[in-house]
């Protein structure tokens, strides 16, 4: 059964009744830990000078979670040369990028209920260099020719895989 209660109250110098409601409610507020979705690919390799971008998405958590971002485990925003943070989308972004920031990347989604975790180990690799001559195209690059240099010839322009072989075509 609902009660009614008149209160008073002043409102621009003047005295108004005001009515409420009175039930036997109770308010559930229910915390619901973060979490973030699953990145297929936490190796992340970037040719230096170029841009790096990471994503943190939270995909549930109640009340809204706090993402920090934290590299080689320091806090992200507190480094001489800070990244690019975006709260809203969750990204942090480096532009351009150095060897330096070669390392490991964890973002921390957190929350009265609890928290998620996500780390990234970014490499930063120095830029190949292509020569040509009368044999064919010789590849120089700061870095030995490893499976980590090969997957990323064929991300950058020109290199393709033919064969299972990683060629050169051209840009």
């Amino acid at each position: 059964m609902k009660k009614k209660r008149e209160t008073s109250k002043r409102v621009f110098g003047k005295k108004k009744s005001i009515y409420t409601l009175v039930s036997n409610a109770v308010l559930l507020i229910i915390a619901v830990k973060p979490e973030i979705a699953d990145t297929t690919d936490d190796d992340v390799i970037v040719v230096e000078g170029r841009r790096l971008t990471l994503t943190c998405q939270v995909v549930t958590g109640s009340p809204t979670p706090s993402v920090t971002w934290y590299i080689n485990g320091s806090l992200a925003a507190d480094m001489s040369r800070s990244p690019m943070i975006d709260r809203a989308a969750g990204t942090l972004t480096v532009q351009p990028s150095h060897k330096a920031d070669t390392g490991r990347y964890t973002c921390v989604a957190a929350n009265a209920a609890g928290n998620d975790v996500i780390h990234f180990h970014v490499h930063v690799i120095g830029r190949c260099h292509v020569i040509s001559d009368s044999f064919g195209v010789v590849v120089s690059a700061l870095v030995s020719i490893s499976l980590v240099a090969l997957r990323l010839l064929r991300l950058l322009p020109g290199w393709v895989t033919v064969g299972g072989q990683v060629e050169y075509l051209g840009i």
